[in-house]
């Protein structure tokens, strides 16, 4: 799962190991006063999550591992 947007992670919603749906909200980004949401675009188990509370990311980082 990449960043959509280039800014700060301000909430974490899941942990490694945590089963997902599609369209679940996994991550919150920051960027300009506005928060998008990072949704799981598959059904399968987080296998690592590489964030955390407070990141700044770049477009397209590589924020978690889903399988």
């Amino acid at each position: 799962v990449g960043a959509s947007i280039p800014g700060k992670i301000v909430k974490v919603m899941v942990d490694k190991g945590d089963e997902v749906k599609e369209n679940q909200p996994l991550a919150i980004i920051e960027a300009m006063k506005m928060e998008t949401v990072v949704v799981a675009k598959v059904c399968g188990r987080v296998d690592d999550v590489l964030i955390k509370e407070n990141d700044v990311v770049k477009d397209k980082q590589l924020l978690m591992r889903i399988s």
